[in-house]
């Protein structure tokens, strides 16, 4: 079980991060020597086919280029930025051209490697915390309690996907996104607007032994009556929100997220930062992933201009990843389900320069590494999802081991 460590108080957090995230012109402090971290996380699960992982010679792969329309330009190529090959699409999917032309000469881009799951809350438990525990702390926060300990903030979330663990007091998370959206979606990532039934009926049961033992005709009562009625609440603000009655206020875009998160590291407010775009789990339309991963990819590249502005793109490692990818071939509602592997795109922070690690085969399966560099070996294995976080910390000088002992780190980020 990860270890509990933070060393920030209550009086730093409130005053050394007060100060900080408040200094004129967030530019007064020094740079630490430590590189900095950045997680974008396409939440549910992108087809990678549109853009990192080219099939379109493939024929039993579905890829982008079946809904081609009447404009000329609209055509789904392979392009190749120097070893990085990358599906463009000029009319539908420009920023991933723009992207990759102004920034793949820094990308190490890694395909195939394992999950092991195709459920959402296990396989981002897993992506995220590299465990199967959504108790534990995700990759972030255990870098911000790592190597950020001195700042205000160990761990920053722009997203509800943070998963803090015990190590909630080192981490902090924006309050742009509407608060109501936090009480219909909790933050442990449950995604229906209902209240799982057996937890209110566990919840109902405990207030009626609560009221056998302890009920009085007075003061007790009262309580237990006041939860009684939080509960009839809270069902009746779902059900307003799983009709048309309440809209709830719109997440800020990536791009939107991209200058506060690079703000919050020139401040020297922290060193890691979770972002995330939500709702790429296509299942009744594959050709939705054309706008996600456009919105997706103008969002890396106004990260990646804003970092080099600051001067901070090569003290910053910024990851961009899903917890799954989608299957070869449609499901019968035009749309494509859960596929048990991951992708990575790495850029910044020392990661190597255009290499392309691992790779998948025509039935969209991992294909074997050799563990210790990432390379395509027949000998190796598939790269699992916390062998792979362990090589991400490893290449920021922290140690793996306390967080995930039984793991083997992935070298795919070493020179």
């Amino acid at each position: 079980m990860p270890r509990p460590h933070s060393s920030l108080t209550r009086r730093s957090l409130l005053g050394a991060g007060t100060a900080a995230l408040l200094a004129p012109g967030l530019g007064a402090i020094p740079r630490a020597s430590r590189r900095n971290l950045i997680l974008v996380f396409a939440e549910g699960g992108w087809d990678t086919c549109y853009s990192l992982d080219p099939k379109l010679d493939v024929p039993q792969i579905v890829s982008p280029g079946i809904d081609a329309t009447p404009h000329p330009d609209d055509v789904d190529q392979i392009e190749w930025f120097g070893e990085l090959p990358i599906v463009v699409n000029p009319i539908r999917r420009p920023a991933v051209g723009a992207f990759f032309a102004e920034h793949g000469h820094r990308i190490t881009l890694v395909n195939g490697a394992w999950s092991g799951a195709v459920g959402h809350p296990l396989a981002r438990r897993r992506l995220l915390t590299g465990t199967e525990s959504g108790r534990n702390p995700d990759l972030t926060v255990i870098y911000g309690v790592e190597a950020g300990s001195e700042l205000p903030i160990g761990a920053f979330s722009f997203s509800r996907w943070q998963h803090r663990g015990t190590l909630s007091a080192s981490t902090a998370r924006t309050g742009s996104t509407d608060q109501l959206d936090v009480l219909l979606y909790p933050s442990d990532g449950v995604d229906e607007l209902a209240e799982p039934d057996a937890l209110t009926e566990l919840r109902l049961r405990r207030i009626a032994r609560f009221r056998e033992r302890w009920g009085d005709g007075g003061p007790n009562d009262t309580r237990l009556d006041a939860e009684l009625e939080s509960i009839e609440r809270a069902a009746g603000l779902r059900a307003l929100a799983r009709g048309d009655a309440l809209t709830l206020a719109k997440p800020p875009t990536l791009a939107d997220s991209a200058p506060q998160a690079v703000d919050l590291l020139r401040a020297g407010a922290t060193r890691s930062i979770l972002l995330a775009q939500e709702g790429f789990d296509t299942h009744s339309n594959t050709h939705h992933q054309d706008s996600l991963q456009q919105d997706l990819f103008t969002g890396v590249h106004a990260l990646a201009q804003h970092l080099e502005a600051a001067g901070l793109l090569d003290d910053t490692l910024v990851m961009v990843t899903s917890e799954m990818t989608r299957t070869p071939a449609l499901n019968s509602m035009g749309g494509k389900d859960h596929w048990p592997y991951l992708s990575f795109l790495f850029f910044g922070g020392g990661a190597p320069a255009n290499r392309l690690l691992g790779g998948t085969d025509d039935r969209m399966e991992g294909r074997p590494v050799d563990l210790a560099t990432g390379a395509l070996w027949d000998g190796g294995a598939l790269p699992r999802y916390d062998q792979i976080l362990a090589g991400v910390l490893e290449h920021l000088d922290v140690d793996p081991g306390p967080w995930w002992p039984q793991t083997s780190s992935w070298g795919g980020l070493l020179r």
